[in-house]
Order: structure tokens, then C-alpha cells, then sequence
């Protein structure tokens, strides 16, 4: 029955079967086979159909408020049940880049310990190939990688759930600065910054470098993106930075934002992966829906401004 509202509730939310299955990583087929089975032990239909869509009835909106006082009671419920038993209390593991963990973790974790506060988290901070790597060989429930959208690994499954622009980036006393659009000539005269050549985010800089005609002839290599921002605070060099990482930078004049004459537009995702053949726990379910709402936010805020 658990399983039923849970995908009731991503049915309501999104107003698809196809997309809550996708969300709860189940096929169509299935979902629809459980939606079907719970209206019948009901003997209620939640939802009109009319013609591809699927709308919540009033049977469904009063149902609804139900199964999600429900799940979250079960959440809570099991949680004091294991304390009392001592037994060993719900965990939270997965893996995710150290720039997740950095800018975004901090402001989704108070979310999600407000609702379930008592849940053990470990949280491993490996690089990109391993957080795949890990996932492939289930060794966590779902892994938060940032990546392109070409990103191409057998046996996950990738959920994309916030796309962020990136901007070449150079300090305010760069001769730069003072320039509103500039060409790619004058780009490959300036040094340009690296973070480690091992790192995805290198690869894909570069490749989109290439692909633009961009081809700086005086390059410096920097372990990390941090310490790339900090580098060019001190006008160093120039460099492509996710704009997360810079927002607040921008917004003090600490850095300067360069718009290069023909380049197309950069971005990267933050998504959630895991195993095609492992599906996360309903803990790990929570904290993802979480993330998608956070990220949902964030992507109307920018919106709006």
C-alpha cells in the first residue's frame, strides 16, 4: 500500500503517470498496474482521464491529503518504532561532487532534517568518475553528480534536475572589465585558468573551448575550482565558472562577467543517478523530492530576476 500512495502523490504532483514513473524510477507499465489497483481497493476513482491527460478529482484531492499525512507518518513512525527497539535508525547515503556539497547541501539538508531530523546521513565526496563508478557497482542508493547532458554510463539511470549557465569570468582590473562584448582574439591573448586536467569539468571546458575557436596561447593549471576563483580575484587569468560558484562575487564587483563575441551559450546539470537495477530507499526518495524542490526554486528565482 506504501508504494501505491507514494505513487499516487507523484501522480498528483506532476499530472502524469509517465513522469511520476520516471521520478520513482518504475516503468509505465507498472505504475499504471499499481495506480489501477489501488482505485479498485478503493472503489473510487482518483483522477478523470480526458483524452492523454489525467486530472485529480475531488475524490483524488480529498485522497490526497490522506496519503500524504500518511507517508510522512510512516517516516516518523518507523523512526521512533527502531530508536525503542534500538535498533539501527534510517540512514541516508549517497555520494555527491565536493560543489554540491558546498553550495547547495547545506540549504537542502535544513529542509530535509526539519521533516525527518532523526536519520543517520553519510555522505562520501569522491570525484565524478567514482561517484559513477560507485553507482554502477551499488555501493549507494543514488549518487549527485554535475555533468553535461551528453553524459553517456551504462547501467544508470540519469534524472537531470537543474540546469546552470556557466560565464567566462575575470577580475574587475583585467583590461577586460572595461569591455562589453569582447573577441576571441582577445581572449586567447589573456592566460587562461585550468582547474586539474584529470577532472570532467576540465574535459568539457576545453571541448567547448575547441568547438568555439577559443584557443588561449598562455594556460595555468590549478587543482581546484576554488582556488581558480581566488586566482582570478587576483587577476591571474580568466577562466569559465558555474555561476553559482561567482553569484556573490558578481554581485560585490569582486569579479567581472565577459561576454565573448559568437560563443554560444555554456551550462552544465546537477542530476541524480542510481542504479537501473536498485531502486533507493523511501528515505532516499524524500530527501531526492527535496532536492527537485530546492532546485525548483531556485530555477523560478532565477526566472523572475
Amino acid at each position: 500500500m506504501l508504494n501505491k500512495l507514494s505513487l499516487f502523490i507523484e501522480i498528483a504532483k506532476c499530472g502524469s503517470i509517465s513522469q511520476a514513473a520516471e521520478n520513482l524510477f518504475l516503468s509505465q507499465s507498472t505504475a499504471s498496474t499499481q495506480l489501477q489497483s489501488l482505485e479498485k481497493e478503493l472503489q473510487i476513482k482518483l483522477f478523470d482521464r480526458i483524452n492523454r491527460n489525467i486530472i485529480l478529482n475531488e475524490n483524488g484531492k480529498i485522497f490526497l491529503e490522506f496519503a500524504q499525512r500518511a507517508m510522512t507518518s510512516y517516516l516518523k513512525t518507523m523512526q521512533i518504532i527502531n530508536e525503542d527497539q534500538r535498533l539501527s535508525r534510517f540512514t541516508l547515503s549517497f555520494c555527491a561532487g565536493i560543489y554540491f556539497n558546498i553550495y547547495f547541501l547545506p540549504n537542502i539538508l535544513s529542509k530535509f532534517t526539519k521533516q525527518f531530523g532523526n536519520v543517520n546521513i553519510q555522505i562520501a565526496t569522491p570525484p565524478t568518475n567514482e561517484i559513477i563508478s560507485n553507482i554502477q557497482h551499488k555501493k549507494f542508493d543514488f549518487g549527485i553528480i554535475s555533468t553535461s547532458k551528453d553524459l553517456d554510463s551504462s547501467g544508470i539511470i540519469i534524472d537531470f534536475v537543474y540546469e546552470h549557465p556557466l560565464f567566462f569570468i575575470c577580475s574587475p582590473n583585467n583590461n577586460l572589465a572595461k569591455e562589453k562584448i569582447i573577441s576571441k582574439k582577445e581572449l586567447n591573448n589573456q592566460t587562461f585558468i585550468f582547474n586539474k586536467k584529470t577532472s570532467h569539468y576540465r574535459n568539457y571546458v576545453s571541448s567547448y573551448l575547441t568547438n568555439m575557436g577559443i584557443e588561449p596561447r598562455m594556460k595555468i593549471t590549478i587543482e581546484t575550482m576554488e582556488a581558480t576563483k581566488k586566482a582570478i580575484i587576483n587577476n591571474l587569468g580568466v577562466s569559465i565558472l558555474p555561476n553559482y560558484m561567482v553569484k556573490n562575487e558578481l554581485e560585490n564587483q569582486e569579479l567581472v562577467k565577459i561576454i565573448v563575441k559568437d560563443s554560444v551559450p555554456i551550462t552544465r546539470s546537477i542530476c541524480c543517478i542510481h542504479n537501473i537495477k536498485r531502486n533507493p530507499s523511501q528515505i532516499s526518495l524524500e530527501f531526492i523530492r527535496i532536492c527537485r524542490e530546492y532546485f525548483q526554486k531556485l530555477k523560478n528565482s532565477s526566472n523572475e530576476s
